[in-house]
């Protein structure tokens, strides 16, 4: 991923987010309080790690075994590919994808078997991404 692909935010927004998320975890704040606003926290959470997770991992939040002298994206690539495969998907089948991130292993197990992969998940910012990807 380079810099330039990243969804553009301003800086006032992802403060909110940290602001947000940090408020949580004050002394003041109950588990009861944190539990309450669970959603707020996950989604927060998940916003401001996404840029970070891309950085590292690509499309795919996951990790796979590695062979000797195998890439980490190598291993991801045929992680999935084996995924695939496993799952015995055919074109027309129709697969939800819970947790989906910004959609890297949906899109290449869609690509694979044809199948038709919906993803979900709680971060808007990271449905916004999968969407700035999928449209490359």
């Amino acid at each position: 991923m380079s810099v330039k692909n990243v969804v553009q935010r301003s800086n006032e927004a992802v403060q909110k987010e940290v602001s947000s998320y940090n408020n949580l975890f004050q002394d003041s704040t109950s588990v009861d309080e944190r539990k309450n606003q669970y959603k707020t926290l996950v989604t927060n959470y998940y916003s401001l790690s996404t840029d970070f997770y891309e950085y590292g991992w690509g499309q795919s939040f996951h990790f796979a075994n590695r062979f000797r002298g195998e890439t980490l994206a190598e291993s991801i690539q045929r992680h999935e590919s084996y995924l695939a495969l496993k799952m015995k998907l055919k074109s027309g089948d129709k697969v939800l994808d819970i947790g989906c991130g910004v959609g890297g292993p949906l899109r290449r197990i869609a690509y694979l078997t044809g199948a038709h992969v919906t993803g979900l998940t709680i971060s808007q910012y990271q449905i916004q991404r999968a969407k700035a990807i999928g449209k490359k």
